[in-house]
């Protein structure tokens, strides 16, 4: 295989990687948010509607193209990993922790909207005293 070719294969793992660990660290960020801000959380309160499907939609775009650099990554080695192979078998299950983080990222997002929407009262009290959403 060239030496392009690979280098490129890796640049597209690596990218797989940044795109799981972003979806996990905008996770956190939005809960640091959603705790710090009294605004935030009742603007959110009010229209979780919206932000329920905008989460949703995030979390099929990053295994979106997660999936697409371990294609692109695929097709420049020729080869997809085989289960079996130690190798393969090491390439299989980092990228099946990729997907994970990022459906694990999305769901728990979506759990703290509906938790603040429909299971805080301490946010529903705030947000009848001090906020107008």
């Amino acid at each position: 295989m060239d030496e392009k070719m690979q280098e490129l294969a890796k640049q597209l793992s690596t990218y797989a990687d940044n795109f799981a660990a972003f979806s996990f660290v905008q996770g956190a960020a939005f809960c640091y948010l959603l705790v710090q801000s009294l605004p935030v959380g009742c603007t959110l309160r009010s229209r979780w509607y919206i932000a329920e499907p905008l989460l949703l939609i995030a979390g099929v775009g990053y295994c979106w193209l997660i999936r697409r650099c371990h294609t692109g990554e695929d097709n420049l080695i020729g080869a997809s990993p085989k289960s079996g192979d130690p190798i393969g078998d090491v390439i299989l299950t980092v990228r099946r922790i990729r997907f994970v983080l990022v459906i694990i990222a999305t769901l728990g997002e979506m759990a703290i909207v509906m938790g603040a929407r429909f299971f805080s009262a301490a946010l529903e009290r705030a947000c009848a005293l001090g906020c107008k959403a």
